[in-house]
């Protein structure tokens, strides 16, 4: 009986560890602004990742979103 309450009481022990590592590992990040609290300092995701993972970013432009750019660009040049 003792055996199996120790067992019990590891296998909770160590899920709640789990638990805690999961809920540690998420990252706050601001819905509008979408900058990221870390640290204290809320900073851009760039900055984040930088200084967190030491990772540098590049930007560029999604296909998606050079559609809508160019869309937009023909629409203003047909009413200029």
């Amino acid at each position: 009986m003792l055996v199996l309450i120790a067992f019990l009481v590891c296998r909770t022990a160590r899920q709640s560890k789990e638990l805690e590592q999961q809920v540690n590992s998420l990252v706050t990040m601001c819905a509008w602004s979408r900058t990221v609290e870390y640290q204290g300092e809320w900073i851009s995701f760039e900055d984040y990742l930088k200084r967190r993972f030491n990772i540098s970013t590049t930007h560029s432009i999604s296909p998606a979103e050079a559609e809508k750019v160019l869309g937009q660009l023909e629409e203003s040049g047909r009413n200029a």
